[in-house]
């Protein structure tokens, strides 16, 4: 068993719009979330490139 660490220091920030932009993975073009079967669409709001909520789908960035 490892004993604990102290954290030394914190630091809190915000990225200016040119950040975010640089940092970004996927492009959004659709403002739709899901289709009618109810996935969620490809370049949409809900792609499966940005993360899950929906219980039994996949991330398809880091496949958890």
């Amino acid at each position: 068993m490892t004993s604990p660490k102290r954290v030394g220091r914190i630091e809190f920030g915000l990225f200016s719009p040119k950040e975010i932009r640089k940092m970004s993975v996927r492009k959004i073009i659709w403002a739709d979330t899901y289709d009618d079967d109810g996935f969620p669409y490809p370049q949409g709001l809900m792609d499966l490139h940005l993360g899950v909520i929906d219980p039994g789908l996949r991330c398809k960035t880091c496949d958890q």
